[in-house]
């Protein structure tokens, strides 16, 4: 979730949103995750079929280790109680045109009369 602004639940985003929730401090710390990632990609890259998947989760590792040292942390999107107000922005009415919207000529088109 953002720190600022506004943040959208994706689909099927909230079973994985509750689990990760639940595990508390592990789930919420990219350090944790950091090495989580390390550790799997450790016997990945030692076997020339994996070796791909295994950069990958190396890099991914990377991130979350960037990540933790600049402070960030897991928040959950869409579990925080939701005001009773309703806060959507109404859609203004606008007046349907009484005209067609101008249009270029039709190109192409040859006019050939016999």
């Amino acid at each position: 979730k953002r720190a600022k602004g506004r943040t959208t639940e994706r689909k099927f985003q909230h079973p994985f949103t509750r689990f990760v929730n639940r595990i508390g401090f592990l789930g919420r710390n990219y350090f944790v995750r950091f090495l989580f990632h390390l550790i799997l990609c450790a016997p990945l890259c030692f076997i020339l079929a994996t070796i791909m998947g295994g950069l990958c989760l190396f890099v991914t590792s990377m991130i979350y280790l960037v990540a933790a040292f600049k402070g960030e942390q897991w928040s959950p999107v869409g579990l925080e109680e939701k005001p009773v107000e309703d806060n959507k922005k109404e859609l203004k009415s606008f007046r349907q045109p009484k005209k067609p919207p101008p249009r270029a000529p039709p190109q192409g088109i040859e006019d050939n009369h016999i």
